[in-house]
């Protein structure tokens, strides 16, 4: 008896915002931008979604959320599942969540075990090296030019906001010693430097840190959107029900958050944004720093990359997406050729590692803007 199995696929059309002129419209934003943020939270759902939808949707960088648990300790307003259960469950509702704020997703073993009333009790049950380790790895790998946590320290809440913190910012650190976790960099996963490390005013308490303060305002409207970035990032955030959040919807006009300076490299003040005041395609040069000379056409070609992206984001017209065609075909030939020159030259192995990283990235942008 011949039996035809029909394959299992989950039926998730892509959001509205992701398809047709708005989809076009967003994913051209990615393209003159070539950097990094990593978000480090404790549990789902501690993320600032509006924050990640702003830099994401509304600037082009790419977003990374590191959520250290499952959150398999937490409670459950809509069913009966509990502990590993709703760890499962938590984890499809930030899948749900991304489609709006466009992060990716990644996770540590730590198991939240529950109410933790203590940093030292959150690390032993947890192992710190093991997860250090985790939390290293993904910043090895993901490679975050910026960094945003929990507040460090705060009398209430659960002190696994406090412990994730810290261990992000000892990780900020960790992961450009070349002497730590060396298994990693046997596999491939080069050391890595961010620039800079914030901790928010959330997780426990909301009085003042120490450190510069920046302000990050969420409550702008995006044309592409229809709505501001704390609405758009609330939207998705109502998939975490499991935490009473369904029935949550920011106001137009709201939306701002606070974040302390606590880390940098190289040193700075502060200042009123979290970012750089340069974060395009052609400040990629500063991983050839001292090296020039071993690759001549760098600057030049990277120039090449941001005009094309330019030309692209300026040809767009949401009743003829094809007129952006011929900038992104120019834009996706001037990276590929500049990825084989990178390969090629003469640079060290980290400064390759670096430049390839955005490059391929840079590369499935450009694609997913022709699709």
């Amino acid at each position: 008896v011949l039996v035809l199995a029909a394959r299992s696929e989950a039926q998730l059309a892509p959001i509205p915002q992701d398809q047709g002129a708005t989809g076009l419209g967003l994913a051209l934003r990615r393209l003159p931008v070539a950097f990094n943020v990593l978000y480090v939270t404790a549990h789902p759902d501690d993320e600032n979604n509006g924050v990640l939808t702003l830099l994401s949707r509304g600037m082009g960088v790419r977003s990374g959320l590191l959520t250290v648990t499952r959150g398999d300790g937490g409670q459950n307003e809509i069913g009966p599942e509990l502990f590993q259960a709703i760890g499962i469950l938590r984890t499809e509702e930030l899948a749900g969540v991304h489609r709006y704020d466009a992060a990716e997703q990644f996770f540590t073993k730590a198991y939240e075990f529950g109410y933790s009333f203590s940093v030292e009790e959150s690390l032993q049950k947890w192992g710190k090296e093991e997860i250090l380790d985790d939390v290293v790895r993904v910043f090895r790998s993901f490679r975050p030019d910026v960094v945003l946590t929990l507040s460090l320290e705060a009398p209430g809440g659960g002190q696994h906001h406090q412990t994730t913190a810290r261990l992000a910012k000892e990780a900020f650190r960790v992961a450009a010693d070349p002497t730590r976790f060396t298994d990693q960099i046997k596999e491939g996963l080069l050391p890595w430097q961010a620039q800079r490390d914030y901790q928010g005013g959330v997780g426990g308490g909301l009085e003042k840190l120490e450190g510069e303060m920046t302000t990050v305002a969420t409550n702008g409207f995006d044309p592409l959107l229809g709505m501001s970035y704390a609405e758009f990032g609330s939207i998705g955030r109502a998939f975490h029900k499991c935490q009473g959040t369904g029935q949550l919807k920011s106001d137009p006009g709201d939306g701002r958050a606070t974040y302390y300076l606590v880390d940098s490299e190289p040193k700075i003040a502060g200042g009123t944004s979290i970012l750089p005041e340069d974060i395009s395609v052609k400040a990629l040069i500063r991983f050839a720093k001292g090296e020039e000379d071993k690759a001549p056409n760098l600057a030049a070609s990277l120039a090449a990359i941001q005009d094309a992206a330019l030309e692209a984001v300026a040809a767009y017209d949401p009743k003829s997406l094809s007129k952006v065609v011929p900038a992104l075909r120019k834009g996706l030939g001037a990276t590929r050729s500049l990825i084989a020159q990178v390969k090629s030259s003469g640079l060290s192995n980290l400064a390759k590692t670096n430049l390839l990283n955005r490059l391929d990235r840079k590369v499935a942008e450009v694609e997913q803007a022709l699709m």
